[in-house]
């Protein structure tokens, strides 16, 4: 056995591996069935490179160049019945099937009953030299660049018209029928019958390597291998393939020294692995050198994910690097929505191809499958029911889960690069990387904002808390001075009462009192006076009588309140400014208690705001409560006060002008309307008194609104 036959059944077992694998892949798909129908083709034409090597006698010989030629024409027709269906995987008539194969009965018929095509083999010491064909052999070749040329046109047509994913398969397939064609079809087809010339068909089968092993891929796995680096690694496949199998051999063939020829094969079988690999590292270091440079940058952003502790901020900047320094047309972001167990969109780049509202929920298919691959993926692979369930209304090329162990955090959707280069094996590396990266970020960002949430709410429940102790605190205070005052007032008043009694009685039965003398008894008079005016206060203050509660529209009330001073304001060249909502907020309140408060306040900022300003008035709702804000431009409170402004008896005021009972009534009547009221102030700026007053909601429907 000489080295071509060696070189032709590693051949053919190569070839019959690629067939068998495909069509296990799918057994269902037309497409894995037509492309192992052309590559059994394939396999039994390097067959019959065989047989006609191995023949001993000139009648065998010419057999199996017979044999060759019958099975070379079934190529191009089972590759043209491929072109046909790929990519609609839809069957042909029978009729066109037949249609087809015509051609070669008919060759079959003239290859073996008749002379016409081949008469006779030449060769010489057992090598085959040459053909001498027949006066009808050119309807071979017609035939076969017929079949191969419409076959071409066949893609390309549909290469022109298609998008996405189909448009990059055809792209491996045309690529491949042209190196196919060119190499093999110049050592079995062109040479022996241009150049008469058959020492070089033994290389055909091995040359046919880039057309079915790159459409192989197209068909199953197309997109993790870019184009370029396809073709640069068949060709350096072929060259050290060729020679470890040849070199020996021919060695062997020349010195009749099949030692020599075997030690040289173990010694290239032995280098050619390391030989293979250093070559193919270089071509991708050179045809790769962009996707190194943004894998790289990748990678060290991933490092950097921890810093980040603000999640918005996390997830924009993973969809915002991945966009940019990849270059794709759209990034998508999905969460783990716990709550409502739904895996939610929470950030995208894109041109507004994805839905902001897009969720999946724990139930779909999809996720399940996300589940179980856990690393990225390419879409494809996601079998055909997941993918029409999902029915997404944009292309997606690679679906890429995160997961912490077993916690599953979300996913991310890839687009098409922006340069239509494919997505490498190298890529889905770096990306899983991130992804694995990002999980730990993404799970750490959310572990502090729950704890800075958890943090804020321990600062809003203390405000609180302080709020409701200085309230209960208050409540007490006032409880216990108004029974106290209300104790004092009833026990002042009487003697006060005998005292204006007696001194009306010696003004009336006094006769010829002097000047000094009346003075002095209308002194007495405006003091007793004042000091009922002070008791009056004092029962107000003990809260002793009863509320009579009602229906009323606040502003209208504000407004009431408001002419009672409006002379006052005009006098001390006051503005008003009111900010009330169209529609007038209904509180369920006494009408002369609140009368009172407003009155109060409106007083004490007119009193704050002696050389002129301007008084503003606020109403808005709030939850389940109205916000009544008073804001003057006054003096201001000192910020030493501000504390003791609402304690009876505490007053700025100068003697006679007040006896520190306003505000201390004002928030015993707001508390027990279940108000509040609070107060800032800056010292020549102004006083902002805010007051909260449970509001009267009409009906269920406005409650949910607000």
């Amino acid at each position: 056995m000489n080295y071509r036959a060696i070189f032709l059944i590693i051949s053919l077992v190569f070839i019959f591996t690629f067939g068998f694998f495909v069509y296990i892949r799918n057994r269902r798909s037309l497409i894995n069935f037509w492309y192992t129908v052309f590559v059994s083709f394939l396999a039994l034409w390097t067959f019959g490179l065989l047989m006609m090597y191995l023949s001993a006698t000139a009648g065998s010989k010419l057999f199996w160049a017979n044999f060759l030629y019958l099975v070379g024409s079934l190529i191009p027709s089972s590759f043209f019945c491929f072109s046909l269906i790929f990519p609609s995987d839809k069957a042909l008539p029978i009729r066109k099937v037949g249609l087809i194969f015509l051609p070669n009965f008919i060759l079959f018929i003239l290859y073996f009953f008749t002379s016409l095509m081949i008469r006779k083999v030449v060769y010489e010491n057992g090598i085959i030299k040459y053909f001498v064909y027949g006066p009808l052999h050119l309807l071979f070749d017609i035939q076969v660049v017929f079949f191969f040329g419409w076959a071409f046109w066949n893609l390309y047509r549909k290469y022109k018209v298609s998008a996405g994913r189909t448009k990059m398969q055809l792209r491996y397939i045309l690529v491949a029928t042209i190196l196919g064609v060119v190499l093999a079809g110049t050592t079995n087809v062109a040479i022996p019958a241009f150049l008469y010339n058959c020492s070089l068909a033994w290389l055909g089968p091995s040359f046919t390597f880039p057309m079915f092993s790159i459409i192989a891929y197209a068909i199953v796995r197309y997109r993790l291998m870019d184009i370029n680096v396809a073709v640069t690694r068949a060709g350096i496949f072929l060259i050290i393939y060729a020679l470890i199998l040849g070199f020996p051999l021919y060695v062997g063939y020349k010195t009749n020294s099949w030692i020599i020829s075997t030690s040289l094969a173990i010694a290239f079988a032995t280098v050619g692995p390391f030989v293979y690999r250093s070559l193919n590292r270089k071509a991708e270091e050179v045809l790769l050198v962009k996707q190194r440079r943004y894998q790289t940058i990748l990678l060290k952003g991933a490092k950097g994910l921890m810093k980040e502790h603000r999640l918005d901020r996390l997830l924009k900047w993973i969809v915002r690097a991945v966009r940019k320094t990849v270059g794709i047309r759209y990034v998508a972001l999905f969460l783990d929505d716990k709550k409502n167990q739904l895996f939610t969109l929470k950030t995208k780049e894109d041109n507004g191809e994805i839905p902001d509202d897009l969720v999946f929920s724990y139930q779909h298919p999809f996720i399940a499958y996300m589940r179980e691959r856990k690393g990225p993926f390419l879409y494809e692979e996601i079998p055909e029911p997941i993918r029409h369930s999902l029915n997404i209304p944009f292309e997606v090329d690679i679906i890429i889960p995160s997961f912490i162990e077993d916690k599953y955090l979300g996913f991310i959707i890839l687009g098409e690069k922006l340069n239509r280069e494919f997505y490498s094996i190298d890529d889905l590396n770096v990306f899983k990387i991130l992804a694995h990266q990002a999980g730990l970020a993404i799970e750490n960002a959310q572990l502090y904002s729950e704890l800075q949430n958890e943090t804020k709410a321990l600062k809003e429940a203390i405000k609180k808390l302080n709020e409701t102790q200085n309230q209960l605190i208050q409540s007490e205070k006032m409880a216990a001075v108004g029974r106290l005052a209300s104790g004092i007032a009833h026990e002042l008043r009487n003697p006060l009462s005998i005292v204006l009694q007696g001194i009306e009685f010696l003004e009336n039965n006094l006769v010829g009192l002097d000047n000094k003398s009346k003075k002095a008894i209308k002194s007495i008079k405006n003091s007793v006076d004042r000091a009922d005016n002070i008791i009056i206060e004092l029962l107000k203050f003990s809260g002793s009588s009863k509320l009579e509660f009602a229906s009323l529209e606040l502003c209208q009330l504000m407004k009431d309140t408001l002419s009672l001073v409006e002379n006052r304001m005009h006098l001390g060249r006051i503005s008003l400014v009111k900010n009330f909502p169209e529609k007038d907020m209904q509180i369920h309140a006494d009408r002369n208690m609140l009368e009172q408060v407003f009155f109060n306040l409106y007083s004490n900022a007119i009193d704050a705001m002696s050389e002129g300003g301007q008084l503003e008035l606020n109403v808005f709702p709030h939850r389940h409560d109205v916000v009544i804000e008073i804001i003057d431009t006054g003096k201001g409170i000192p910020t030493d006060i501000l504390p003791d402004i609402f304690d009876p008896f505490f007053t700025t005021k100068d003697v006679g002008k007040g006896v520190g009972l306003g505000l201390s009534i004002v928030c015993l009547i707001l508390e027990r309307h279940n108000g509040t009221i609070n107060v800032e102030s800056k010292v020549n700026e102004g006083t902002r008194f805010i007051i909260k007053l449970p509001r009267k909601v009409e009906n269920k429907k406005e409650e949910a609104i607000t």
